[in-house]
């Protein structure tokens, strides 16, 4: 019955958010009884091993690559990252490389196979020397299936970071990171002020959120800016618990930041309707650099039906649809 309302889902506007909103309900009813697995989240089921250590390298990098930063900028740190997802790769690259202790939260418990998991760790620790296998080790132990150390690798899963106060009252992190998970956070301006709650003074919030509907619409050939037609109301029937974008487009994350002192950069990563991101990263995107007629075409397609929200933003802002933030806390 699913996969059928899924197809359906794909032919319009109307099916689209009924599938979503009936979906949602589902979710809904799941965390009502403690059921939080989900293909939300899961990245390796269609990987193969190199694939895999390929994709957390990147993972890696997007932050340690960063301009200004470096691996050992996180050395002795603690580092608080939401949205797990269905691999612990990035957290225990950090901690090969020296952090002190990563604490790792997500909403849901993203489906994965442990043998596949184990064989991903296990590629891993063979790539490391012999100082950063220990520090490795230290994290998790593969001798027999797969068994994390909770002082040096804690898995919170069935929480949202808009939460982590709840569970890590006292805490203090030196970094607060994500890779694609922020813009899936309904209650986002909760959650930035649990994220500045447990990042200490002079830490730093490191976030690649996706400013995208996801494929919600765009996927089947419509407009990649539907999502943002869609009245409040019904939007939340369709998005609270099932992990869709948040509609909060670039200045919601540059203003939770500035309005509680934080020293901010913002970077744009990826252009509506491109696949790839960006060969580099920018502060803004540039008419006639970045963009030209056919884009600007497509704002102009669609910019009558979007909410009033929406339709008084820049040309520039609707077309940005991934940033990388960095903020320092004062």
């Amino acid at each position: 019955m699913v996969k059928e309302l899924e197809r359906l889902a794909l032919r319009s506007k109307t099916f689209v958010v009924g599938f979503n909103i009936y979906n949602n309900w589902r979710f809904s009813r799941r965390f009502r009884v403690g059921n939080a697995a989900s293909d939300h989240g899961v990245v390796h089921a269609g990987l193969d091993l190199p694939a895999s250590l390929g994709y957390i390298d990147i993972s890696y990098d997007v932050f340690v690559k960063c301009p200004g930063f470096s691996a050992d900028m996180f050395h002795g740190r603690s580092i608080l990252e939401a949205g797990t997802g269905d691999n612990f790769g990035l957290a225990l690259l950090f901690l090969a490389s020296g952090a002190n202790r990563v604490v790792t939260i997500d909403k849901f418990y993203s489906k994965r196979d442990p043998e596949q998991q184990r064989r991903i760790y296990l590629a891993m620790r063979e790539r490391l020397g012999p100082e950063a296998r220990a520090r490795f080790d230290r994290a998790i132990d593969l001798s027999s299936g797969i068994k994390t150390d909770e002082n040096v690798l804690r898995y919170i899963y069935g929480t949202g970071i808009e939460e982590a106060d709840r569970l890590l009252p006292g805490e203090r992190f030196d970094f607060v990171i994500s890779k694609g998970a922020l813009q899936d956070v309904p209650a986002i301006d909760r959650a930035f002020e649990v994220m500045d709650a447990l990042l200490a003074p002079g830490g730093w919030m490191m976030h690649k959120i996706d400013l995208s509907d996801q494929g919600m619409f765009s996927r089947n050939g419509q407009h990649p800016l539907t999502y943002l037609t869609i009245p409040d109301q019904v939007y939340g029937w369709m998005s609270t618990h099932s992990g869709k974008a948040n509609r909060r487009l670039r200045g919601c994350y540059e203003r939770a930041l500035k309005d509680r002192g934080y020293d901010i950069r913002v970077l744009v990563t990826r252009l509506l309707g491109r696949e790839r991101e960006l060969r580099m990263y920018k502060p803004r995107l540039e008419d006639g650099v970045d963009y030209g007629a056919s884009e600007r075409a497509l704002i102009h397609a669609i910019r009558p039906r979007l909410l009033p929200r929406y339709r008084r933003l820049s040309t520039e802002e609707l077309l940005t649809s991934g940033i990388f933030v960095l903020a320092r806390k004062p």
